[in-house]
């Protein structure tokens, strides 16, 4: 171990892709849904810039998103709001 690595671990939220959209339902066809939580989600090359920034500042770890990556500090303070929270959470 003579050479210095740095490693960032990056922790996205969500990101505006077309991976729900791509996802298969339970009898594997195509969801063909975007959910609403991408739709109005951060850029992947906003994401991307971000994830240069940190692993440029040699940041430990990076939360990228918007307010659900909140739900980090929700969990590790409040975890049993948190599980009320994802309960109760809509999904797509």
């Amino acid at each position: 171990f003579d050479k210095k690595i740095d490693i960032t671990i990056i922790c996205p939220g969500f990101i505006k892709t077309n991976v729900t959209y791509n996802a298969l339902t339970g009898d594997g066809k195509p969801l063909n849904v975007m959910g609403e939580a991408h739709e109005t989600a951060m850029s992947a090359k906003d994401c991307a810039s971000e994830i240069v920034t940190a692993v440029k500042a040699k940041k430990e770890e990076v939360y990228i998103g918007g307010k659900e990556t909140r739900a980090v500090l929700l969990k590790r303070f409040f975890p049993k709001i948190f599980s009320k929270k994802v309960r109760e959470a809509k999904v797509i």
